[in-house]
């Protein structure tokens, strides 16, 4: 999958945290001469005949063209959609309507397109979309970066998984002008207790830090290796630790401007979005996290088509 970043997509549901997800999606725009697609999902958009409806589809577009003129004043291509239908599946439309290169999101909002991390829009999204996914946290208060090469903070877990989406951050480094920097967690599973999506038995044998931190060393010396031959260079770090309480950690010791993860993988990383790591390290993070999930679930029993209210 190589990141290209001509067409950003920005659900925005009207509420201020929703609202922080535009200025990242604008600078990144801004760095690569993309445009910015702005979205407002709105149920029953299609009935426009009932005064409620129409009011409020008025109201979005005026809501959203606000923000589209901020942005063209700030030499920003935006544009701004009214869909009619539920979030999620609103979002998933018009990322193929738009051919979104990546998705932008606020993780707190209200109603529907609020509920990103803990509720059944993230799970959706995460789970059926085919393009990376940026999710700001709602107390990030990170300004992405202009003037400077931006810093992109990698977590691997060792799997073959986990390490795909490294290909992804270093292209996003290139194509914004960035730098890597790739951090190998070596998380000890607890003594006897049993993670069947994590871990291949009941009774995990205990583990010496020591080796298993050779280990990982060796894996990243590699890797860096690797990567050298073809000319890329990169930044590394190993450590033991919790992989969320590290990953949040590091971020925030080395100044980075964005968390790089695949959505699963081993040990630490395994879980989805919505699974203890990820939901740990947005919960920490003060700035965005880049969501790669490198083989999307496809949607079976397509839902019917989202209309656009363009009227």
């Amino acid at each position: 999958m190589d990141v290209k970043l001509s067409t950003i997509l920005v659900p925005h549901d009207g509420s201020t945290p929703a609202g922080q997800a535009v200025p990242y999606a604008a600078g990144l725009a801004a760095a690569v001469g993309g445009r910015v697609v702005l979205l407002r999902a709105l149920p029953d958009a299609t009935e426009i005949g009932r005064p409620e409806i129409r009011a409020a589809i008025d109201a979005a577009k005026a809501d959203l063209a606000a923000i589209v003129k901020r942005l063209t004043d700030g030499g920003v291509t935006a544009e701004a959609h009214v869909y009619d239908g539920d979030a999620a599946t609103a979002i998933l439309r018009a990322a193929r309507d738009q051919n979104a290169d990546l998705l932008v999101m606020s993780t707190h909002g209200r109603s529907g397109l609020g509920r990103w991390i803990y509720g059944s829009v993230a799970d959706d999204v995460i789970r059926h979309a085919d393009t990376p996914i940026l999710l700001v946290p709602p107390h990030c208060a990170h300004v992405w970066p202009g003037g400077r090469p931006a810093r992109i903070l990698v977590g691997l877990d060792g799997s073959d998984f986990s390490q795909r989406i490294l290909p992804i951050a270093l292209d996003l480094a290139r194509v914004v002008g960035g730098r890597v920097h790739v951090a190998r967690i070596v998380e000890i599973p607890p003594v006897g207790l049993a993670y069947a999506d994590a871990y291949p038995a009941a009774m995990y044998p205990e583990l010496d830090p020591t080796i298993e931190l050779d280990a990982a060393r060796e894996y990243i010396d590699r890797l860096t290796a690797d990567l050298a031959a073809r000319g890329i260079d990169i930044e590394t770090t190993v450590v033991l630790g919790s992989s969320s309480g590290t990953i949040a950690s590091i971020a925030s010791e080395k100044s980075m401007d964005v968390i790089a993860l695949a959505t699963h993988g081993h040990g630490g990383l395994t879980r989805t979005v919505l699974g203890s790591v990820s939901t740990s390290v947005l919960r920490m993070s003060t700035v965005p996290v880049l969501l790669v999930r490198p083989a999307p679930i496809e949607l079976s029993g397509e839902t019917a088509p989202t209309a656009t209210i363009e009227r």
